[in-house]
C-alpha cells in the first residue's frame, strides 16, 4: 500500500471499509428476502451514506477530489461521458413519460449508483491498484460467506428448500449469478495472495465448482446452467492460448464435483428435489425447447408491436422513461435491455446504450492484460454473464449494482502495477 499524500491514512482506510461493505452488500443483499431490517435500513445504505459523507467532509477539509484515469484513459473518459448522457436522457424522458413518478425514481437510482461508483474510485485511487483489487476481491469473499450463511440457515431450509428453491433471493437467476460472481472474485483474490502456490488455488476452484453444482441443481435457475458453463469454457480457452494442458484440470473438476455431490445429496431429505432439472423438464414438456426461455418471445412480440405504432417523435426520442411499464404492467418489461432502451428513448437512447456496453466490454478486455490466471477468468467471464443476463432478462443494466461494481473493478484492473504477474504452475 502506497503512502497517501495530504490525507490521513486512518481516515482513508475508514473510507476503504465503506467501499468494501458497499460492494459486498451489492451482491448479497440484492433481492434477498432473508435479509430484512425492521427499520428498512440495509448495510448497502449505511455504507453508501458513510462513503459519500466521508468524501464530502474530505472535500471541505482538503479541497482535493480529482479522478485519476491511469491506463486506458480515453476509453474510460468516453465511457463516463456516454453514461452521463444516458442518465441525462433518462431525466429528459421524464417530461413525456406516462409514469413520471416511476421514471424519476429510476433516473435518480441510476444517478445514485454512478455517484457511488465514482466515490469508490476516488477512495481506492489513493492506494495501489493491487490493493484496490484486493479490497474488491474481499467484497466478493464477504458476499460469498453471507450468501452461504443465508442459504444454509435453518429458517431458509424450512421455508424455501422443499417448496421453491434454496435461493434466498426473490429472483433465483440473480441469486445464482451473484453467487458465481462472488466465487470468481474470491478465487481471483486467492490467486493474488497465493501466486506461488497455484495448486492450492486449483483445489479451491475444484471445491467451489462442487458447491456451484449443488447450488445449480437446487436453485431453480435455468439461466444458471449457462452462468455455470461460461467460467469453465474461459478456463479451457485461456489454457489453450497459453499452450497448457487443460484436460487434466477439467477432468479433476468433474471428478471432484461428482464426489462433492455424492457426499452432499444423501444429507438432504427425500422431499428436496432437483428444482432446476424439474423446471427445465416441465417447460420442455409443455412448450418444447422454446419453453426453456419462458415467455420472452411473447414479450418481444408485444414490444415490437408497440414500437411499430410509434410516431416520428417517438421513433427518435422514445415514449418516455419507464414507458414499457405502462405496456407490460408494474414490475414487468420486455426482458431485453435494447428493447427497453428503444421504448424509453427511441433510436437516440438505444444507439447510445449499444455504444455504452461496447465501451464497457472493451474496458473489461483491456483490463485483463498482465493479470494472473484466475483474475483473467473473472474479467473475461463476468462481462459475458452480465450481457447475457440483460439481453434475455434485465430491465436496464445500469439499474443493476453489478454493472457499477464491474466498472470499478475494471477501472483498477487497467491500472495494474508493474510488479511481476507471471503464473507459476
Amino acid at each position: 500500500m502506497k503512502t497517501i499524500d495530504k490525507h490521513n491514512k486512518n481516515y482513508a482506510l475508514l473510507q476503504v471499509a465503506c467501499v468494501a461493505v458497499l460492494w459486498a452488500a451489492s451482491l448479497f443483499e440484492t433481492g434477498v428476502d432473508f435479509f430484512c431490517n425492521i427499520f428498512g435500513i440495509t448495510s448497502f445504505m449505511l455504507a453508501a451514506a458513510g462513503l459519500v459523507g466521508l468524501l464530502i467532509i474530505e472535500f471541505f477539509v482538503f479541497d482535493d477530489l480529482n479522478i485519476k484515469f491511469g491506463q486506458a484513459e480515453q476509453i474510460k473518459k468516453a465511457l463516463l461521458l456516454v453514461i452521463l448522457i444516458y442518465i441525462a436522457l433518462s431525466f429528459l424522458g421524464i417530461a413525456w413519460s406516462p409514469l413520471p413518478g416511476a421514471a424519476c425514481q429510476k433516473s435518480l437510482r441510476i444517478l445514485w449508483f454512478f455517484v457511488l461508483s465514482m466515490s469508490s474510485i476516488l477512495v481506492l485511487q489513493k492506494f495501489s491498484s493491487t490493493f484496490a483489487l484486493r479490497v474488491l476481491g474481499g467484497s466478493g469473499v464477504f458476499s460469498l460467506l453471507a450468501l452461504l450463511l443465508f442459504v444454509f440457515s435453518s429458517g431458509n431450509r424450512a421455508r424455501n428448500w422443499s417448496a421453491n428453491s434454496i435461493s434466498v433471493f426473490a429472483d433465483y437467476n440473480i441469486f445464482y449469478l451473484h453467487l458465481i460472481i462472488s466465487v470468481l472474485m474470491s478465487i481471483a483474490l486467492l490467486n493474488q495472495l497465493l501466486k506461488k502456490k497455484i495448486w492450492l488455488v486449483h483445489l479451491a476452484v475444484f471445491g467451489s465448482y462442487g458447491l456451484l453444482t449443488f447450488m445449480l441443481l437446487f436453485s431453480g435457475s435455468r439461466r444458471g446452467i449457462i452462468f455455470y458453463c461460461i467460467p469453465i469454457l474461459v478456463i479451457a480457452v485461456i489454457s489453450l492460448l497459453r499452450a497448457r494442458r487443460f484436460l487434466i484440470p477439467l477432468t479433476a473438476v468433474i471428478v471432484l464435483v461428482t464426489l462433492a455431490l455424492s457426499v452432499l445429496l444423501p444429507t438432504l431429505n427425500n422431499s428436496y428435489k432437483f428444482t432446476t432439472v424439474q423446471r427445465i423438464l416441465i417447460s420442455v414438456r409443455q412448450e418444447g425447447l422454446i419453453g426453456i426461455i419462458g415467455g420472452r418471445m411473447e414479450r418481444i412480440e408485444w414490444a415490437a408491436d408497440y414500437i411499430n405504432e410509434f410516431s416520428v417523435f417517438q421513433l427518435i426520442f422514445g415514449a418516455g422513461t419507464k414507458a414499457y411499464t405502462a405496456l407490460f404492467g408494474k414490475g414487468n418489461h420486455p426482458h431485453n435491455f435494447y428493447l427497453n432502451a428503444f421504448i424509453e428513448g427511441g433510436l437516440l437512447k438505444s444507439t447510445l446504450v449499444i455504444i455504452l456496453y461496447l465501451l464497457f466490454i472493451v474496458l473489461g478486455f483491456i483490463s485483463a492484460r498482465r493479470h494472473l490466471f484466475y483474475e483473467q477468468v473473472l474479467i473475461f467471464s463476468v462481462p459475458i454473464m452480465f450481457m447475457l443476463n440483460i439481453s434475455i432478462s434485465g430491465e436496464d443494466g445500469l439499474l443493476l449494482k453489478l454493472f457499477w461494481l464491474l466498472l470499478v473493478y475494471f477501472w483498477f484492473a487497467c491500472n495494474r502495477d508493474s510488479e511481476v504477474l507471471e503464473v507459476t504452475e
